[in-house]
């Protein structure tokens, strides 16, 4: 799956993160330990930037850095699986990669605040300091979730991806679990 301009990618230990804003490209690599590291290729400022220390989150209000992606329930409309099509021999079988989110645009809600919101929440679960309640809900407390954020006609679509089959069944159960929860009760379910 290729980003397209306004796409932005997250990730887990080991992964590289592609954030790609308006013609700039920004690459980084995120550390084992966990933390967040970018690099600026075209000039253009890092958008993902820091480690896992609170710096990672500033401005961040810490109901998002708690929640996420969960934070924006009620804004999140539907869950649809990613699939992609591998070859298997002469067939290609469609495999399991994640979920998309589709999340209805809130004012002051942009792609790269997500995306920010999404980096700041992966370190803070990295990190550990993320309480455990909740996280069976959350799409991005999967091991080796990789997010992408990309605009939308009335919002956005935010693609949480994992790796191998496993972790994106996991993501997949995660996704379930936080479109089962009613709208008005995630704060009280997910908050720290």
């Amino acid at each position: 799956m290729k980003p397209s301009m306004n796409e932005k990618r997250v990730g887990s230990p080991r992964h590289m993160v592609l954030v790609l804003v308006e013609g700039a490209l920004v690459l980084g690599v995120l550390s084992a330990c966990g933390g967040v590291a970018a690099e600026t290729v075209s000039g253009s400022p890092a958008i993902v930037t820091g480690a896992t220390g609170p710096e990672q989150c500033q401005g961040i209000p810490v109901k998002e850095q708690q929640m996420g992606l969960v934070a924006f329930r009620e804004a999140i409309v539907s869950a649809a699986p990613v699939r992609e099509l591998k070859a298997a021999g002469k067939a290609h079988m469609p495999m399991d990669r994640g979920v998309e989110l589709a999340i209805l645009a809130q004012p002051g809600m942009s792609a790269p605040w997500l995306t920010r919101v999404a980096t700041c929440h992966i370190a803070a679960l990295r990190a550990g300091r993320v309480g455990s309640a909740g996280l069976a809900a959350d799409p991005l407390a999967s091991p080796g979730a990789v997010v992408y954020v990309r605009e939308a006609s009335s919002g956005y679509l935010v693609s949480v991806t994992g790796e191998s089959l496993e972790s994106a069944l996991d993501i997949v159960g995660r996704a379930r679990a936080l479109m089962s929860l009613p709208k008005e009760s995630v704060a009280s379910v997910v908050a720290p």
